[in-house]
């Protein structure tokens, strides 16, 4: 009788049972990566729409914090370029204005420093 059932186990049903082993690790591998595209597309519905906080459902502890959309996102980023335009041009303004300083200050030095040639330079020798 047993040996029958183990004779019965043909090359037939081991080669079914491989056939449905390899099926398997296919499947399971195909599963891998249809899950990674599935968190791939929750992350950019995430990044696009944003996220609410994530809270312990047993203490109410705040895990991770809220995300906000990109909307949002991109309206900080407007108004951080608008504050950065105008911090530009009142560096310019103020460049301009130095320069302006600059050379009203080179033409009074001028006219209040004597002239090379009218310092008289006083070389004493010292006493032999």
């Amino acid at each position: 009788m047993m040996w029958d059932l183990i004779h019965s186990f043909s090359t037939e049903t081991a080669a079914i049972m491989a056939a449905l082993a390899g099926i398997g690790l296919l499947l399971r591998k195909g599963w891998r990566k249809v899950k990674h595209g599935l968190r791939r597309a929750n992350s950019l519905v995430d990044t696009l729409v944003g996220r609410g906080e994530i809270r312990h459902p047993d203490t109410g502890e705040v895990l991770v914090s809220a995300q906000p959309g990109l909307d949002g996102r991109l309206s900080g980023m407007e108004s951080a370029l608008s504050r950065l335009a105008e911090t530009s041009d009142t560096v310019a303004k103020v460049e301009i204005r130095m320069d302006v300083l600059e050379a009203r200050f080179d033409v009074h030095e001028a006219a209040h420093t004597p002239s090379a040639q009218s310092v008289v330079v006083e070389v004493s020798t010292p006493p032999a």
